[in-house]
């Protein structure tokens, strides 16, 4: 099919189209801000889980429609939590950096039972590899997908791998101008341990069989989508990071205090979430990735694929492991970099999610490109180089920090031309940039005269926010 009227009406009535959904680890405390050490108190309810410690807290937000309705969910699931705990006189410690710390032994293991107590078997060997302190790190993860009718018109339109290899493909709409190599869907997100279902299934031909073609565009688009978030996920860290001060019982029993390593995001940073070793993906095609990831689990220098600690991450339809992607294939995109933000009281600013979408639009419209072992390991260099505080110190690809980040962010403007609203999200991000207003520098201005003491504060008051319903 050549290019046309129907392909830019097709993308522009679905471009912006998605599904969205959160995953937020916080810390039980108490109320003068030490690690709880009570039992999970939500039982089995789907949205509350545990990660890896009892205390660790993963809020899971059901699927949504826009960032609007998503940051809403959030507002009044972590109102309810808040006000539940507050009667047992606990609190979220609203930082990614854990607080005081007694002894590490102290730390409880999430005390997974009966049918889940595999899940406990594994976090024991977590432990065994990373020390529980590491393990207390909290974060944000974004999953997201554009809309499946997008993906099912663009592959109709393109006849699939054709639309694939085309990778600068422009797209005329007026004035405005995009060049798109594929777009990528979502179908089902996990919702609080169980699958949501889309009404769109899986497509079929005409005389009812499974479409193996689409299946296959599908995860091309997935797949060529995750390479680019993975090399240039620094530009999140560098704008969402904000946990740069932590209590120094983090570096040592007995030890307290206040402490600054020198980090905009101590668990994007060196001493953060990362493997202990380098691993290197064949990005090949989905299944030669899937097939290396394989293989550091069966040599055992991976537990298991959920180990692999990197920014992002290919879900299925249904299940988490690596047969359930051979499977069903590729159903949504997770990004795993974004700080527990603690100037805002449920840690994610609306604005910040507005930007990861725009910002994984974006990276569509990029030609695919052979991610090299060399590439790989650059793209985990700019990231760990991000989560620095001082954007002087820091080079991307050997360019100034401020210069790329900039630069990129003109880039998308160029691409957004026209679109009011995404222009006014990626200017806020580059005021960041410019004005030096990030996020680590207003959490480091607030809390280096005393981490522990200020966070207990700020608990507290989102606490009693959340209790007059705010």
């Amino acid at each position: 099919m050549e290019q046309g009227t129907a392909d830019s009406e097709i993308f522009e009535k679905h471009m912006f189209d998605g599904s969205f959904g959160l995953e937020r680890e916080t810390l039980r405390v108490t109320a003068d801000g030490s690690l709880a050490r009570t039992s999970h108190p939500f039982g089995d309810n789907k949205y509350l889980d545990r990660d890896f410690c009892e205390n660790q807290l993963e809020l899971i937000t059901p699927v949504c429609s826009d960032t609007s309705s998503l940051i809403e969910v959030l507002c009044e699931m972590d109102r309810e939590v808040k006000r539940a705990l507050v009667k047992s006189g606990e609190y979220l410690w609203m930082s990614s950096n854990p607080p005081h710390i007694g002894k590490e032994d102290e730390i409880m293991i999430a005390d997974f039972r009966g049918k889940q107590a595999f899940k406990r078997d594994y976090r024991v060997k977590l432990e065994s590899r990373y020390g529980k302190k590491t393990m207390l790190y909290c974060g944000i993860h974004l999953n997201f997908s554009f809309s499946e009718k997008l993906i099912s018109s663009l592959y109709d339109a393109e006849n699939g791998d054709k639309a694939l290899k085309n990778g600068n493909r422009t797209f005329k709409n007026d004035d405005k101008t995009f060049k798109n190599d594929a777009e990528n869907s979502y179908n089902a997100l996990k919702n609080g341990g169980k699958t949501v279902k889309n009404d769109d299934k899986t497509v079929k031909n005409d005389d009812g069989t499974p479409n193996y073609g689409y299946k296959s565009f599908k995860n091309s688009l997935y797949f060529r989508l995750s390479k680019q978030v993975f090399r240039y996920a620094w530009l999140l860290v560098m704008l969402t990071a904000a946990s740069p001060v932590y209590d120094s019982s983090l570096d040592g029993d007995g030890l307290s205090g206040t402490a600054f390593d020198g980090y905009s995001s101590m668990r994007g940073g060196e001493r953060g979430y990362w493997n202990k070793f380098i691993p290197i993906l064949d990005y090949t095609n989905l299944d030669s990735y899937i097939n290396s990831v394989s293989r550091y689990v069966d040599s055992g220098m991976l537990f298991n694929a959920g180990e692999l600690y990197l920014p992002v991450r290919l879900k299925p339809h249904t299940g988490s492991d690596l047969s359930a992607l051979t499977r069903h294939g590729v159903n949504h995109i997770e990004l795993r970099m974004f700080d527990v933000n603690p100037l805002s009281p449920v840690g994610i600013f609306r604005e910040d999610l507005e930007f990861a979408h725009y910002f994984l639009i974006y990276l569509l419209m990029l030609p695919d490109f052979e991610f090299t072992p060399v590439l790989q390991e650059a793209a985990i260099n700019n990231y760990k180089a991000a989560a620095r505080y001082n954007l002087s110190e820091i080079k991307i690809n050997g360019y100034d920090a401020r210069d790329a980040a900039i630069g990129m962010l003109d880039d998308m403007s160029k691409y957004f031309s026209g679109y009011s609203r995404a222009l006014k999200i990626i200017d806020i991000q580059k005021e960041k940039i410019i004005k030096n207003e990030r996020y680590c520098v207003k959490v480091y201005e607030r809390l280096s005269e005393g981490f522990q003491e200020g966070m207990t504060a700020i608990t507290k008051e989102y606490a009693t926010r959340a209790a007059r319903g705010k």
